[in-house]
């Protein structure tokens, strides 16, 4: 694997992130980390629907049942399962790369594609085409539902989930969004 100096994600931080190709990404990618993930991936999905169940709506910058934005609500989830993350979905995109389990999306590769090659439990990054140096969004991946991803986490206000709640399960269909992208995903076990 090679490693790249980035200056990732804004604030001029400069990081260690993991530059792989998508072939490198496939089947045998961080392993370890997986191991782990698939054993506490059936409490993972418990806690989520416990969490969607309720109804928290979404607020920016709330961190509370009184309502939580998108990273309060990936920070919660995987503090009630023992790891622990940074606030903002930015410093949980720094947090991952720099111990090594961040991985970028190559230029031009499609969302579909992403989807194909991640593992449930894994966080998905976005950045406004507005601020493509900015992460500003970030949800947890639960698997596909035929053609749609589907996800867990908050989504901005006037946008409901499965359920109902901005904290919620939803689809996400490659190419639906036209003012952000996915560019990273990474592995939240320690």
């Amino acid at each position: 694997m090679n490693l790249r100096l980035t200056g990732l994600l804004g604030l001029g931080l400069l990081i260690m992130s993991p530059l792989m190709s998508p072939a490198e990404l496939r089947p045998g990618r961080h392993l370890a980390h997986f191991a782990k993930a698939r054993l506490q991936l059936p409490g993972l999905l418990e806690e989520c629907r416990a969490l969607a169940a309720r109804k928290i709506p979404y607020v920016y910058g709330g961190t509370s049942d009184d309502g939580m934005d998108c990273s309060a609500s990936v920070q919660r989830l995987f503090r009630n399962r023992g790891i622990s993350l940074p606030r903002t979905s930015e410093g949980q995109a720094n947090t991952l790369a720099r111990r090594g389990q961040l991985w970028r999306v190559a230029a031009g590769e499609s969302e579909l594609d992403v989807f194909k090659r991640l593992k449930p439990g894994e966080l998905l990054f976005w950045v406004k085409n507005e601020s493509p140096n900015r992460v500003s969004h970030v949800m947890v991946f639960v698997g596909m539902d035929g053609k749609k991803a589907k996800l867990w986490g908050a989504r901005g206000t006037g946008k409901t989930g499965l359920s109902g709640s901005g904290v919620d399960f939803f689809h996400y269909s490659p190419g639906s969004h036209k003012r952000s992208r996915i560019v990273a995903h990474g592995a939240p076990c320690p």
